[in-house]
């Protein structure tokens, strides 16, 4: 029994340290647009806490409305039920922004973002986050039911945000393969969830060992980067 709880806390602090990881990669985007639209304005911190902090709230509410519509497991039309339409609508966004995302890097397209000298900045800066985080919230479903430990990574996401907003695109940017993985990562679930949609079982097992695999390989070739780059 307490080997059992054991295993279960520490299988659960992998899911998070996942979630979290995915969270602040595929965060990217929105932490380097929130940095220029408040980089330049004189309470840029201020609007960028209570923007952040909105977001949060609106993250959470959208967490809440997805979990409860995955309850809806009563058939509708050809055996399909609400849970299996929003896997199948949820599945096909993913493999549409991930691929998406993955073409603009590969074509070396980078978005920018104009910033408005406005205090409405703060609800621009909450709503965009709640547009780019859809794609983090279908995973983080995909990925475990667990509400809890959703709503904590994205807590703690929030909180990553604010502290490190104006360094970690940077460091991103510097190791580009980390965000490259992510979006792999990302494909993959968006598959996953499309396959659970039409009742093909596939052992997410199998999809986590390779991420684990891949992002071992990744943080071996950034660290190696890294020392090279000091060297030097």
């Amino acid at each position: 029994m307490i080997s059992g709880l054991i295993f279960k806390v520490f299988s659960e602090l992998g899911i998070l340290v996942v979630l979290l990881f995915l969270e602040i990669v595929l965060g990217i985007d929105n932490i380097v647009f929130i940095a220029i639209l408040t980089g330049k304005m004189r309470d840029g911190r201020t609007i960028r806490y209570i923007g952040l902090g909105l977001a949060l709230l609106l993250r959470l509410a959208m967490l809440l409305c997805v979990s409860f519509v995955l309850t809806l497991k009563k058939p509708l039309c050809y055996s399909l039920s609400v849970q299996d339409i929003v896997f199948l609508a949820g599945g096909m966004f993913l493999l549409f922004k991930g691929l998406k995302e993955l073409l603009q890097y590969v074509r070396l397209k980078d978005i920018h973002y104009e910033a408005k000298n406005s205090f409405l900045t703060v609800c621009y800066v909450a709503f965009v986050d709640l547009v780019f985080s859809v794609d983090s919230i279908l995973t983080a479903v995909a990925i475990t039911k667990n509400t809890f430990l959703i709503g904590l990574a994205f807590t703690l996401t929030i909180i990553f945000m604010i502290v490190m907003a104006d360094s970690v695109s940077k460091w991103i940017e510097r190791f580009p393969e980390l965000k490259t993985l992510a979006l792999v990562f990302v494909v993959s679930i968006g598959v996953l969830l499309f396959l659970e949609g039409l009742h093909i079982e596939f052992k997410k097992s199998y999809l986590y060992f390779a991420f684990a695999f891949s992002l071992i390989v990744q943080l071996c070739n950034v660290v190696r980067k890294y020392r090279s780059t000091n060297e030097k």
